[in-house]
């Protein structure tokens, strides 16, 4: 809000109360920002001053004064990183009473929406905000008109400005004062019982907060449409126009829809339950939407060629070493191997000389036919020396299975150790 241009501007005051004034930052319907310096901390602020210019009759202007003091009385008991502090209130003898506020050195939401915002870059901005207003909600205190050009894009992150100060300087200007902008624009975010009504409340604000983030990310409110350079507000009953259509490319435009659908919803009753709840929501849904899968390698590209020229020799040498180890290990074994028969030949001739009494066989010791007949061939060798060897016991002709030799004979058995 400007003033007309039949009206001159007042010169500004050189200080209101300790606060050095230095440049007019802007006017708007009722108020004029002023930038100035604290002497006493040493630090920038804008300090809000009511216009005195308006026009009002004595006792509407000190009920403007009064509601302007109680709105900020209850925005400065609110303290969060999404709102813009609020440091002082006071009385000035030539201005009246000022608000002072902290200087948040950032753009504006408004002048950010020369282009769409992406979805990723908008979903901190929704939450931040959502955050904001649902802890002043919880406090008792409504914003009352959330609008772009009170979302400040600082680099900690978004802030809200200006709580609780529309709703209590709604006031019937004076001719002096001309709007910027029509009312059809300002009313593009109201929720339709604001409209109605003018009362603010937290699901009013959850409407304006949805409506401010529908155009950041669509280049458009949701209930407006452009016919030439002029924009008219559509009626309440036509639902906003599918995302899917204005930004194509958006992923699960769908599901983004469907919240902004309860967001923006005519009935209050069917919007979210609170503004951290649709802020979230939302800014999980958009952050989906940026997320793109990865597309796996195929099969062939994960190993290079030559690293797998190199793990194919690698293999094939270990392979041959392998078989190397395994035929050295054979030899000593084969080479071992033929020496038994001998050594336990040589074992029994010592074992049994002539003229000795070999131990008593054991049927469970020589119980193939085979051990029977090499026992006989033995003792055919050793029997020319011994008297006692009955000539029909000859290494051809082995004692049939299961008989024993006659004890006086001088039957000859074998030991337990002999193979």
């Amino acid at each position: 809000m400007v003033p007309s241009a039949q009206a001159t501007p007042p010169p500004l005051p050189l200080r209101i109360g300790r606060y050095e004034v230095e440049v007019l930052l802007g006017e708007g319907q009722v108020r004029r920002l002023l930038l100035a310096h604290d002497p006493l901390l040493g630090r920038p602020v804008v300090v809000h001053v009511l216009r005195d210019d308006l026009g009002l009759p004595a006792d509407a202007r000190a009920q403007l004064v009064d509601r302007f003091r109680k709105a900020a009385r209850a925005a400065a008991s609110l303290s969060h990183p999404g709102v813009v502090a609020l440091h002082d209130i006071g009385d000035d003898d030539r201005a009246g009473v000022y608000v002072v506020y902290e200087l948040v050195r950032a753009p504006t939401l408004r002048e950010r929406l020369g282009r769409r915002m992406r979805a990723a870059e908008l979903a901190p901005i929704s939450r931040a905000l959502g955050a904001a207003l649902a802890y002043a909600h919880a406090s008792g205190v409504f914003h009352g008109d959330v609008k772009p050009e009170n979302v400040l894009l600082a680099l900690s992150g978004a802030k809200l400005a200006d709580f609780a100060m529309r709703p209590a300087l709604e006031v019937t200007p004076s001719p002096n004062v001309s709007s910027s902008s029509d009312a059809a624009a300002r009313d593009a975010y109201r929720a339709p019982e604001v409209v109605e009504t003018g009362l603010p409340s937290a699901r009013a604000d959850q409407f304006a907060l949805a409506a401010v983030l529908y155009e950041a990310l669509t280049g458009r409110p949701p209930h407006e449409e452009a016919i030439g350079p002029a924009r008219t507000v559509r009626s309440r009953r036509a639902e906003h126009v599918p995302i899917a259509r204005l930004v194509p490319e958006l992923r699960g435009a769908r599901q983004i829809d469907a919240i902004f659908d309860c967001a923006l919803a005519r009935d209050e009753r069917r919007r979210f339950p609170s503004c951290d709840v649709f802020s979230s929501t939302l800014s999980d849904a958009l952050e989906a939407s940026g997320v793109v899968p990865p597309t796996p390698p195929s099969q062939g590209s994960i190993v290079p060629r030559a690293t797998r020229r190199w793990q194919n020799m690698t293999a094939g040498a270990a392979f041959l070493v392998i078989c190397a180890l395994v035929v050295l290990g054979r030899q000593p074994r084969e080479q071992s191997g033929a020496s038994p028969q001998g050594a336990s030949a040589k074992s029994a001739a010592r074992a049994v000389g002539p003229g000795s009494t070999p131990p008593s066989r054991s049927p469970s010791v020589v119980s193939s036919p085979a051990d029977r007949g090499r026992a006989a061939a033995r003792a055919a060798s050793f029997g020319s020396a011994s008297p006692g060897l009955s000539s029909s016991q000859s290494p051809e002709s082995p004692p049939p299975p299961g008989q024993a030799a006659p004890a006086d004979a001088g039957s000859l058995s074998m030991t337990a150790n002999d193979p």
